[in-house]
Formats: structure tokens, C-alpha cells, sequence
């Protein structure tokens, strides 16, 4: 085996990794991004508890509480989402860089690398 061939089989593989580890990442955010909705509920429910019990004139000790809370889960949805963003940016970079990866294989390499790398681009959509 000819140490071209060799060299396109280890892009090859490398680039699948790259692209199982990516999807990975993507259906991480995809949940952490449910869960993060989930807290937004959760927090404009409290708010809306802590407006009932403003309105009802509940004890100051009870509001307190409450406040707290809110603004405890608020600080944890907001520390979430900055993370997520970042995690979105890093995964359309890699994105990117596979694509890049992917177009310098298909143009340096020959028509059976070309097809090698198709065919498994094609398992991993699969």
C-alpha cells in the first residue's frame, strides 16, 4: 500500500472522528438547550409566584426566600446560555474545519480516496 493511500486513510478516519465527535456535541447543546427552556419556566414561574405573594402581602421572610431563589436560578440559566453559545461557536468552527478538511482530501488525494470519503461521509449522515 502506497504511503499516499496510507496518509488518505488516517485523514480519512480522522475526519470521521472529528465529525461523530461534533454530532456528539450538537445533540449535547440540542438537550442542554431543552433544559435551559425547562429554567426559563421554572424561573417565570417563581417570578410569578413572588408577584403573588408581593400581591397577597405574604410575610417579608417568605419574599426573601423567593427572591433568592429567582435570583440564584436566574444567575444559573444566564452562566447556561453563555456556555451554550460558546459550545455553539466552537461547534460551527469545527463544522467549518471539516468541510475545509474534507474539500483538501477530495482535491489532493485520487478518485478511490474521493469515493473512500464519500462513502463514509455517507454512513456517518446515515
Amino acid at each position: 500500500m502506497p504511503s499516499g493511500v496510507i496518509v488518505v486513510d488516517v485523514l480519512v478516519v480522522l475526519v470521521v472522528t472529528v465529525a461523530l465527535v461534533v454530532e456528539l456535541i450538537v445533540t449535547v447543546t440540542d438537550v442542554a438547550v431543552t433544559l435551559v427552556l425547562v429554567e426559563v419556566w421554572v424561573v417565570t414561574v417563581l417570578l410569578v409566584a413572588l408577584l403573588v405573594v408581593v400581591t397577597l402581602d405574604v410575610t417579608l421572610e417568605v419574599t426573601e426566600v423567593l427572591v433568592s431563589v429567582v435570583v440564584t436560578l436566574l444567575v444559573a440559566v444566564k452562566l447556561e446560555v453563555t456556555v451554550l453559545v460558546a459550545v455553539d461557536v466552537f461547534v460551527e468552527a469545527v463544522s467549518v474545519v471539516l468541510v475545509v478538511v474534507l474539500w483538501v482530501t477530495v482535491v489532493v488525494t485520487d478518485v478511490v480516496a474521493v469515493l473512500e470519503v464519500m462513502v463514509v461521509v455517507t454512513l456517518v449522515v446515515l
